[in-house]
């Protein structure tokens, strides 16, 4: 890939976008839907679970792409998020 290429850093951009605007629709209604009783506390959860994940997922990344690189961080990254998405709670 070219590292220049402002195309593929765009598309980059969107699909990423994209896909944390579904992820956290998904994850509000799923906890809506879990915690039927308090629908706040549904909402809630939720996104301090997403807000955990990124303060501790980007000193991760910081961290590894400061030890072995971009393309490879972002390598380990893509299968943790394709294994985490085939995981069920139910």
């Amino acid at each position: 890939m070219e590292p220049g290429n402002v195309v593929v850093s765009y598309v980059g951009a969107a699909l990423f976008g994209i896909a944390n605007l579904f992820m956290c629709g998904l994850l509000i209604v799923w906890g809506i839907r879990v915690f039927s009783s308090n629908a706040s506390l549904g909402i809630g959860v939720p996104f301090l679970m997403l807000s955990i994940g990124q303060v501790i997922g980007s000193v991760l990344a910081g961290t590894f792409i400061g030890l072995i690189g971009y393309g490879i961080t972002f390598f380990i990254f893509g299968i943790i998020s394709v294994i985490a998405s085939f995981l069920r709670t139910s």
